[in-house]
Formats: structure tokens, sequence, C-alpha cells
């Protein structure tokens, strides 16, 4: 076992950093059944700004989709973070930051307009 960012990983592919494609491509039962799998999922700090800057059909099913999983995906910190961190300590990020835990609070309205006819 070791730990990257303080999620610990136990056997690949067991942590999985997503990014928009992967979103994507995947539906949220698939991601469901992954995490049932043992997997854990990190997202990168630019991947939930990309998300939450513009608001299109795309981009909310994809919060949605992590919204089914969201105990299991983990925030990694952004890259001018983690040059702070190895310029302070002296060590590399990925031993001396922590992911960040993700909550998505959605509104009851965006609910509405997604499943609309």
């Amino acid at each position: 076992m070791s730990e990257a960012f303080g999620i610990t990983i136990s056997k690949p592919p067991s942590c999985v950093v997503i990014d928009k494609s992967f979103l994507d491509g995947v539906s949220s039962a698939q991601l469901q059944f992954y995490v049932q799998n043992g997997w854990t999922f990190a997202m990168p700090e630019v991947l939930m700004y990309e998300h939450f800057r513009k608001r299109d059909d795309r981009r909310i099913a994809n919060i949605f989709k992590l919204h089914s999983i969201e105990k299991h995906v983990f925030q990694l910190p952004g890259i001018g973070e983690m040059f702070r961190m190895e310029g302070k300590t002296l060590k590399p990020a990925i031993t001396t930051l922590r992911a960040k835990t993700i909550e998505f609070i959605i509104p009851k309205e965006t609910i509405g307009r997604m499943f609309q006819a």
C-alpha cells in the first residue's frame, strides 16, 4: 500500500485521476460500478473550475455523475499550491499535501431543468 496526497492506494487501478474526456465517456452507473470494485477518483482542481465556470448540459450531467460517487472523489491541489509546498518543504508535494474531499450541493431547480421534456 502507498499514499498519494493522503489517498491510500492499495492496488492498481484503485486511484484514477479523471479528466473531462473520461467523465464525458462514462455513465453514472459505470462510475458506481468502479466504486463498488474499490476505485477512488482524484480530480484536478482545474477540472472543477472548468465545470463550474460555464454551464451547459454536458458539464451539468458530469456534475450529477460525480455527485453519485462524491464520497469517493477527491480534489487534487492546484499546480501553484504544489510548487509552493515543494519550495517550502523541499519534499515532493505528493507526500506533503492532502487532497480535499468533495461535496456537491445541487439546487432542486437544477434537477428540474435537467429532466424536463
